[in-house]
């Protein structure tokens, strides 16, 4: 996206609304939002959702099989109860488009029942079943998060149905991610590549054979190029800082963060989890952008 917009983007993600002019058609987003890399939520284009899912997604079916086994622990549902419920729900959405689980569950008693998470953990809860059953028909690509109900920092949101997305062949969708990510970031290490896709360190090897990466020596390891990289030289930019959002990945694509991030910095920047501070370049400092766009 060349000149972003909050319209633009808002299509982007969602799709025009169904009614609209222009819609072409309805619940038909440029880009998906899916749980991939690292288990972590990527917004990506929709054309490499597919490679992307099927190089980094596996054993869908588990969540299943978890949800069945905590809900007949819980309830005593058994899967024809389960399956009842879910048949339910996708009904629902189809019949409507989008609602809000809180939606769902005002049509649906069984979405309804509540449920406790980590009995007797200091953080126990309860949460309704609407989470258990929409978070696996998400997790199977049936149903797709759309518009946020409120703003758009709301954590509330609509569900809408979806198709489940085409499965790749494991090393040819590998063989994609790796070049894009070549591509986006590189040069870069085998460890790298491995602890941004999560991949095993035999995978990472046979990904990068694959796209034909060329070795190239850095300060830290050995590293690597796209082939029509190689001889792409770019001027050494002025200093400057760029303000990025607070998931930004352009401080997320290297494992190895020492040639632009002070070692002494790194805790104070980076959580568990990876996730930067949304500046680039040499990191020196956070800034977060409450609802009124103050920075602190």
């Amino acid at each position: 996206m060349h000149h972003p917009s909050a319209a633009a983007i808002d299509r982007a993600l969602y799709g025009i609304p169904a009614g609209a002019r222009g819609a072409t058609p309805p619940g038909s987003p440029a880009l998906e939002r899916i749980r991939c890399m690292r288990r972590t939520m990527f917004v990506i284009p929709a054309r490499l959702a597919p490679a992307i899912r099927s190089a980094t997604v596996r054993d869908t079916h588990r969540h299943r099989a978890d949800a069945l086994t905590h809900l007949h622990k819980a309830l005593g549902w058994d899967e024809h109860r389960y399956t009842a419920a879910e048949r339910a729900t996708l009904a629902a959405l189809t019949s409507c488009g989008e609602s809000t689980a809180a939606q769902l569950a005002i049509a649906i008693p069984d979405l309804r029942k509540q449920i406790v998470i980590s009995p007797g953990k200091p953080y126990e809860s309860r949460q309704r079943v609407s989470s258990t059953i929409l978070g696996v028909l998400a997790a199977e690509g049936r149903i797709r998060r759309a518009r946020p109900a409120g703003s758009w920092t709301s954590a509330q949101f609509r569900w809408a149905p979806a198709q489940p997305l085409p499965q790749i062949p494991a090393v040819e969708a590998k063989t994609t991610l790796a070049r894009h990510y070549l591509k986006a970031f590189g040069p870069v290490t085998a460890d790298d590549l491995k602890w941004w896709t999560g991949w095993n360190l035999t995978d990472t090897h046979r990904a990068l054979a694959a796209t034909g990466a060329q070795a190239v020596e850095l300060d830290e390891a050995a590293g690597y190029l796209l082939p029509e990289d190689l001889d792409t030289r770019l001027d050494s930019p002025e200093p400057a800082a760029a303000l990025l959002p607070g998931l930004d990945p352009t401080a997320m694509g290297w494992r190895r963060r020492d040639w632009y991030l002070d070692p002494d910095h790194t805790r104070a920047l980076f959580d568990r989890n990876a996730d930067p501070s949304p500046l680039r370049g040499r990191c020196t400092l956070g800034k977060a952008v409450d609802d009124q766009a103050t920075a602190g």
